[in-house]
């Protein structure tokens, strides 16, 4: 069934089906790719057509209404809006045919790009639009004026449009972004996976995905400082030891395999006569790699998740991406030089910078994009604990992330097609 919604005789028209294919062409072509999230991160399929007043024809796709014009553009609001308005009534009657469940509770989800983190609440049950999502990037005071041929302040009018054809509570914010094409792209693909997070609490639980070989990384690594020896399984329901010689990091580095539903061993001969640096970085190093290769080609998984941990008075999110493109941003601030309990007789105490650093070597060898984002912290001290919090944050997200999903039949969560470099 077809919603129409028309805008100052701009007239949207707009399907939408379960696990379909989409085809899309609003005049915009920037604003057809943000559309096109919905594909790929909310499993839906969209077609979406746009006549302009006077036309004879719908716009085509891939081609911008104005030739690619900044200036003689007098349909760009009318289009958001009324692109917002059809995709929200078409995605209204989807969650309809699921049921009163799907409008159960508000559901958050938080996409993190490499450059950007957006977090989305949607209630289905609710009411009102709260964007604030600006400014799209830092490169430039004020951030960018327009992302292709799409003109960032109209992005709220789509949003609107579509919370009030929807009839739905939506909230969406900018966490971190200092890239403007990310910002937009992550809320998109928050909704998105939001909005999928409401129609999956109203439907049966997807089919386990079939008994396969379990997914496996190993990792023996030797130089003049180490020797290190890393066998980790994904499907192994979590429990490894740990034993680096650095007893702190050997905490931290068991919480986060742990909750993240990894098992296995990790050993460590290291130079910690001389301090912690390269025992930590290199099993940091080597346990990312482990993971990368346990993941294979992330065909199937999930792909995002996010996760929140507490340890004494220290609250932090992590929001995992296994994208392949490789960036850490987090806020940890250590007030000490050294987490945990110092070790007088010994070199091997874990200093604050390398427990940053471990979390950025791992991160770099997974090739994933993580944001840890402190939620809330101590007024001073305690830094095992704000360490601790980050790596059961960590772990829970990546086990999430790294599930599989049997609806998505071996393919990988990309609207690219791949996670290619």
């Amino acid at each position: 069934m077809s919603h129409v919604c028309e805008v100052d005789g701009v007239v949207a028209e707009c399907e939408v089906e379960d696990f379909g294919k989409s085809a899309i062409a609003t005049g915009i072509c920037f604003l057809d790719h943000m559309v096109d999230q919905f594909t790929s991160h909310g499993q839906v399929g969209v077609r979406l057509r746009m006549r302009l007043p006077g036309a004879a024809e719908p716009c085509a796709p891939h081609v911008d209404y104005a030739a690619n014009s900044a200036t003689a553009r007098p349909h760009d609001g009318a289009i958001a809006a009324a692109a917002g308005g059809a995709l929200g009534a078409a995605l209204r009657a989807l969650a309809t045919s699921y049921g009163a469940a799907a409008a159960s509770r508000p559901r958050t989800f938080c996409c993190p790009l490499d450059e950007a983190y957006a977090e989305c609440v949607l209630d289905l049950a609710g009411a009102g639009c709260a964007i604030a999502l600006a400014p799209f990037g830092t490169a430039t005071p004020g951030g960018r004026k327009w992302l292709g041929r799409l003109q960032t302040r109209h992005a709220p009018a789509f949003w609107e449009a579509l919370a009030t054809a929807l009839g739905c509570g939506v909230a969406l914010s900018r966490r971190r972004g200092a890239n403007g094409h990310h910002v937009l792209e992550s809320a998109f693909k928050a909704f998105a996976r939001c909005y999928r997070k409401c129609l999956d609490a109203a439907a049966p639980p997807p089919p386990p995905p079939p008994v396969g070989i379990p997914r496996r990384g190993k990792r023996d690594r030797a130089t003049k400082e180490t020797r290190i020896a890393v066998a980790l399984c994904l499907d192994g329901g979590g429990g490894a030891t740990v034993e680096t010689g650095v007893a702190a990091y050997d905490a931290v580095l068991r919480r986060l395999l742990g909750d993240g539903g990894v098992s296995g061993t990790v050993t460590v001969d290291g130079d910690t006569f001389i301090d912690d640096h390269h025992s930590v970085e290199d099993a940091s190093i080597a346990v990312g790699q482990a993971l990368l290769d346990a993941l294979g080609d992330r065909a199937g998984v999930a792909r995002m998740a996010s996760g929140e941990a507490t340890v004494g008075d220290h609250t932090v999110r992590a929001v995992v991406d296994l994208s392949n493109r490789p960036s850490l941003v987090a806020d940890l601030a250590f007030a000490e030089e050294y987490v945990g309990e110092v070790q007088d007789a010994s070199a091997a105490t874990l200093t604050a910078e390398m427990a940053h650093h471990a979390f950025e070597s791992l991160t770099v060898e997974l090739r994933a994009t993580v944001h840890l984002e402190v939620r809330s912290r101590a007024p001073a001290g305690n830094g095992l604990d704000l360490a601790l919090a980050a790596a059961a944050a960590y772990g829970a997200a990546f086990r999430e992330a790294a599930a599989f999903d049997p609806r998505r039949k071996g393919a990988v969560a990309s609207s690219k097609g791949t996670l290619s470099v």
